[in-house]
């Protein structure tokens, strides 16, 4: 999916390490307590959380990573629901190290584009509204 400086960008907040292995192609399902109809293009958006647990249990290195940032888009292409079976055989996949709740669901993201210079932006809860601005600086990095 491709998008334009024009386009509307909807962007979501991860927190690191999580963030990097999206935009870098290492993790391509998101686990939510949420789901959405929409599909298309949106940001990963670096929080400025670390999950510094998470990164011990899996090995991870968090010191380079940016935080408070737009790191690359993604093709948001489904959501599935996640049993506690499938969280528990595919933990490394979906790289979780938290409690199975009930409900959750997979937001299956393909096509990660990094962008050459994270961009600072504010986060938000959920899907949000990337700022025009932001959206062409966005578009100007991976157009080049």
């Amino acid at each position: 999916m491709h998008f334009q400086p024009s386009d509307r960008l909807l962007a979501l907040t991860v927190w690191q390490p999580w963030a990097h292995l999206i935009a870098t192609a290492q993790k391509s399902v998101e686990l939510r307590k949420w789901g959405t109809s929409y599909r298309g293009t949106i940001v990963i958006h670096a929080a400025r959380q670390v999950d510094d647990g998470a990164a011990v249990y899996f090995g991870l290195d968090t010191v380079s990573w940016p935080v408070g940032a737009a790191l690359g888009v993604v093709d948001l292409v489904d959501v599935l629901m996640i049993r506690r079976d499938e969280l528990r055989e595919n933990r490394w996949l979906h790289r979780s190290w938290g409690p199975f709740r009930h409900g959750m669901r997979g937001l299956v993201l393909s096509s990660p584009r990094l962008l050459r210079r994270p961009i600072r932006m504010v986060g938000a809860r959920g899907l949000f509204r990337v700022p025009p601005a932001i959206t062409s600086e966005i578009h100007l990095q991976l157009k080049n």
